[in-house]
């Protein structure tokens, strides 16, 4: 009896130390089509920061891994295996994202696929874009593709600067070229409006291709020195389909500068008078408790409104018509950006695919109203202790300063009247097009 529990015991024992006995664990991987070594696949024990990378002839080895653990293997264009360690010893073969592999980029002058891409050419489609409230083109790939940086102005339907692999001069552009449907677009601005491309709808927007490296220059010219943005619009389909598409957002601002309010701008004044600085008088401040950054600020509702309907006209001729309203108040009071667009894409295929005509239009109405300079700036610097409306003021009934003989004196200007009696805006009609011919 006392041998048998002696022999229990030791099993009971055992049992753990085998559960977390650890080994050193090597093998090779190698491609499953060919049995050829793959260089520098990962290797990374799961949920663990531990991890390696086969060598040149695709063999690696990993310390002290525990028996049971998961060995996840990765690499660009192979689908990802788990293996579980049992023993010292794994031998991987990895199989061909055949998918990954087989999508089709646009390279400039014809499309190609992923594995036989022979350039630094990142592809991003529609199944990969950003959600929420897009305003412009750029923000759906913000964020989206390495070495890729997107910044925006803040302002609604604002300009965004895109840089590809960073900035290349002091001097001269950093912008990349933009291409869309295979036309080249100028990179200055459109007169009134507020970006390149602003008046593009983002939902009528296919897949982007950008193009990172010096070969874009052999396709394109100097113009492609810092990087080709290519953009492929959605086109017809055979079959009828129709979308209608709605989003509403609610915007508000996060966070307000601290500044000073009336009372501590009336202290600090007072202060400074008690100390016998010469400049500044009590009688120069007001009665009133303005915040004036809650008079320039608001909170708005956005919206963005697409539909669409595609199908074959005439039983024949695949096209695709979208038409979009976007609605976008500012943060800044009257300030907005409004566009609608009309898109039509006609793309029939004539004797056995042979030929292929791709016919792509579309029309964009821009109305900006755009904020004063520098008026966030003329809200922090303003006195709170003036009100933003003053009774028998000769300018409009606003609050200023000014002197005897109704002057202006050189001192901040009111905000809010520099908001409502300054009318900046623009009405941009813009329309781009093109017609290819493939056979």
């Amino acid at each position: 009896m006392n041998k048998f529990r002696f022999f229990i015991a030791s099993i009971l024992l055992l049992i753990p130390a085998m559960m977390f006995s650890q080994m050193r664990v090597s093998g090779t991987v190698t491609e499953e089509a060919t049995g050829m070594p793959l260089p520098g696949v990962n290797i990374v024990v799961v949920g663990t920061s531990q991890g390696t990378t086969s060598d040149f002839d695709g063999k690696f080895e990993l310390e002290n891994v525990k028996t049971g653990s998961v060995l996840e293997f990765t690499y660009i264009g192979f689908v990802t295996q788990k293996v579980t360690v049992t023993s010292g010893t794994v031998n991987v073969a990895m199989k061909e994202d055949s998918q990954m592999l087989d999508e089709v980029v646009v390279i400039g002058y014809g499309t190609t696929t992923v594995k036989d891409a022979t350039g630094s050419v990142a592809a991003i489609t529609e199944k990969d874009f950003n959600q929420g409230a897009i305003t412009t083109p750029a923000n759906l790939i913000s964020g989206r593709v390495a070495g890729v940086t997107i910044t925006t102005d803040g302002s609604p339907g604002g300009g965004s600067a895109i840089r590809i692999r960073g900035g290349s001069s002091l001097d001269a552009s950093n912008d990349p070229l933009i291409v869309i449907d295979g036309m080249p677009i100028s990179n200055s601005t459109t007169g009134g409006s507020r970006s390149i491309l602003s008046s593009i709808n983002p939902n009528d927007i296919e897949s982007f291709s950008i193009l990172k490296d010096a070969s874009a220059t052999a396709i394109y010219g100097s113009r492609a020195s810092n990087g080709v943005v290519i953009i492929t619009t959605k086109k017809g389909k055979s079959t009828f389909q129709a979308n209608y598409d709605v989003k509403v957002g609610f915007e508000s601002l996060v966070k307000k500068i601290d500044v000073f309010s009336a009372d501590e701008y009336r202290q600090v004044i007072t202060d400074r008078v008690a100390l016998g600085q010469t400049g500044i008088s009590l009688d120069q401040l007001g009665t009133a408790n303005t915040d004036w950054q809650d008079e320039i600020f608001q909170s708005v509702v956005t919206s963005d409104n697409n539909f669409s309907v595609s199908g074959a006209l005439l039983d024949k001729l695949p096209t695709r018509l979208s038409l979009g309203f976007t609605n976008m108040p500012g943060l800044i009071k009257t300030s907005r950006f409004r566009r609608g667009n009309i898109g039509l894409a006609i793309n029939p295929r004539f004797f056995k695919d042979h030929l292929k005509i791709n016919l792509n239009t579309n029309v964009s109405f821009e109305n900006n109203r755009f904020q004063p300079d520098g008026i966030v700036g003329s809200a922090l610097r303003m006195d709170p202790t003036q009100p933003v409306y003053q009774a028998g003021s000769p300018f409009g009934g606003y609050f200023e300063y000014y002197d005897n003989e109704g002057k202006p004196l050189n001192a901040p200007r009111n905000p809010v009247a520099n908001i409502y009696q300054l009318n900046n805006s623009s009405n941009v009609q813009r329309q781009y097009g093109n017609v290819e011919l493939d056979y």
